[in-house]
């Protein structure tokens, strides 16, 4: 893997980088952080794919699902959980996180897609749809949502 970085600029708006430096320095960053991905699609044969978040551990969601959180949709900008339900997602954040045995760890991740469920305070209207072929003679090729994963174990078959 080649580990050689170079500084390139991106473009954005005057309001988004505003925005980009408020959500940075409301989480401790000294610098705005926004991560920027390159992957193989659309016209040009690449995409580009930003987000805060973008990883399969479920605790990089914790900005939206979190009542304090910076991304948090629903009752924005609230300094303690507006409903009792958003506490408990809190309360299973903390959790989830200091929970060291990976065994135990999905219960407290399974119950707050639990509570998504029941109270809707959000609804996906839109979901990338991705399709990946790959030969046989790859091993352990592991596909998700966010990209491949652990791609340090994929080896070629002899």
């Amino acid at each position: 893997m080649d580990t050689t970085s170079t500084a390139t600029p991106i473009t954005v708006t005057d309001g988004a980088a505003r925005k980009i430096r408020q959500l940075a320095g409301k989480e401790g960053y000294a610098e705005p952080i926004l991560r920027l991905r390159v992957v193989a699609g659309g016209c040009s044969g690449f995409a580009y794919e930003m987000g805060f978040t973008g990883s399969p551990e479920p605790h990089t969601g914790a900005n939206l699902l979190r009542s304090s959180g910076n991304l948090h949709l629903w009752n924005p900008s609230q300094p303690t959980p507006a409903t009792p339900w958003e506490a408990e997602i809190d309360n299973l954040l903390d959790q989830g996180s200091r929970e060291l045995d990976e065994s135990k760890r999905p219960q407290f991740y399974w119950r707050i897609q639990e509570i998504l469920h029941e109270q809707l305070p959000m609804i996906e209207t839109v979901r990338q749809t991705h399709f990946v072929a790959h030969k046989t003679i790859l091993q352990n090729y592991d596909e998700t949502t966010w990209g491949l994963y652990r791609p340090e174990l994929v080896r070629i078959a002899e």
